[in-house]
């Protein structure tokens, strides 16, 4: 148990390394938006963008992931669904840890949250995390945790950093 609660004490402190991830320009949508750039309450940023097709229907989520630590380096993309792209909205979306850089982490995550319409608009997620372990150690193949995602403001309709 001590084992646990150790692995997920080191996997939150390396998320607090996110503070100094490059970011790229994004369209930031409007308050009421999901669309936008979110830090979490353990420095992790991510971009949103949400595209609705019709009333009715779920909306797709894209964007990406920034992150800096010992596990993780770079940029992830990412890719989910949401019941619509207001600031009520139920939505979940993945992020496999493999890029370029870094090549395969073997390790995947998942996020289900619920936006918050509060100013600035928040998500509070809870996580998933399934690693690469052997046949004899898959008791500690998944991580669970919780995030809260809160939505970046700016006075410009994009994000330069």
């Amino acid at each position: 148990m001590h084992i646990i609660s150790i692995l997920k004490f080191i996997l939150a402190l390396s998320f607090l390394f996110c503070n100094s991830c490059a970011l790229t320009p994004l369209d930031v949508g409007s308050p009421g938006n999901l669309t936008g750039r979110y830090r979490s309450d353990l420095g992790a940023q991510i971009d949103l963008k949400c595209s609705a097709v019709s009333d009715g229907t779920a909306a797709q989520l894209t964007g990406w992931y920034y992150c800096k630590n010992e596990m993780a380096w770079g940029t992830y993309p990412l890719s989910g669904q949401a019941t619509n792209c207001g600031a009520d909205a139920q939505l979940a979306f993945a992020v496999a840890w493999s890029n370029e850089a870094e090549g395969n982490n073997y390790a995947a995550s998942a996020w289900s949250a619920q936006a918050y319409p509060a100013n600035p608009l928040m998500l509070f997620a809870i996580w998933t995390m399934t690693s690469k372990t052997p046949s004899n150690g898959t008791w500690k193949s998944i991580n669970v945790n919780y995030d809260e995602f809160v939505k970046e403001e700016t006075s410009s309709s994009t994000i330069s950093v």
